[in-house]
């Protein structure tokens, strides 16, 4: 109980920290922290949900479920899309490392302390080609919106590789593979359509 109020507390605050961090420049920091805030209650709350209710659902539940709340309130706060959506998925990775060291760390599990260093690898992916991309002579447009595209898309794509070859790993459902995959699909097409609009 202690491990897990500690690693929920930490991953929370990472979550808040890093979204502030990535839009403090455009927006207020009350806007930001009121979306943050809704966001990360509504992903934890589904998570202690389904977890519960749906184990072996509880990513993609939990995921479409705060991505839609996600959507809808960008929308209504007329917010700007991708710049925002870039800051969520860098964010969500962010807590899902120190969400995978929890089951590291409780269930002794290496499954997770590797999924956790996995996902820690592809931070520094984001990070590298957030510092890169607007030099990348193909990605003409300079959008914002290129390296977390990119990062979920090869988080999904390394996930829909990682069920085929380990299915019994984490809370893998068996349809895990085709969801992962088309997620990485629209990731790396809305990244093709960002370069286009110039």
């Amino acid at each position: 109980m202690f491990y897990s109020l500690l690693f929920g507390i930490i991953g929370f605050i990472l979550f808040q920290f890093i979204f502030w961090k990535r839009l403090k420049e455009d927006y207020s920091s009350e806007l930001i922290f009121s979306v943050s805030f809704l966001s990360s209650i509504v992903w934890f709350s589904s998570k202690y949900l389904f977890t519960r209710l749906l184990p072996n659902y509880w990513f993609w539940l939990s995921f479409t479920v705060a991505l839609l709340v996600f959507v809808l309130v960008v929308q209504k706060l007329k917010m700007r899309f991708y710049e925002t959506l870039e800051a969520f998925i860098i964010s969500v990775l962010s807590y899902l490392i120190v969400f995978f060291l929890h089951d590291a760390v409780v269930n002794e599990s290496i499954f997770s302390f590797a999924h956790s260093v996995f996902i820690f690898a592809i931070c520094f992916l984001f990070i590298f080609l957030d510092t890169r991309y607007k030099n990348f002579s193909w990605y003409k447009s300079g959008r914002v919106g290129f390296s977390g595209l990119i990062t979920l898309g090869s988080y999904m794509l390394v996930r829909s590789v990682l069920v085929y070859f380990f299915p019994f790993m984490l809370s893998f459902a068996s349809f895990d593979i085709y969801i992962s995959t088309t997620v990485a699909f629209i990731s790396f097409f809305l990244v093709y359509n960002l370069a286009r609009n110039i």
